[in-house]
């Protein structure tokens, strides 16, 4: 997975929260595509789920704290 690191800030493409890529999951297995492992928090719930890299967009981080 080329197109996020440990640590980028990420956010699905159709919206939702602000979240950290914790691991890339490169291994192909039983036909499963590479994804990244992402941590983000519900509340005060943290969440982890792993997503394909396409359904991904990565923040301008910088940008984001500036308009907040």
């Amino acid at each position: 997975m080329a197109d996020f690191k440990v640590g980028d800030i990420v956010q699905l493409r159709s919206g939702g929260p602000k979240m950290t890529v914790v691991e890339e999951v490169n291994h192909l297995m039983m036909g499963v595509r590479p994804s990244a492992l992402c941590n983000w928090f519900a509340g005060s719930k943290n969440e982890q789920k792993a997503f394909p890299p396409a359904a991904l967009i990565l923040l301008d981080e910088e940008a984001s704290e500036r308009t907040e």
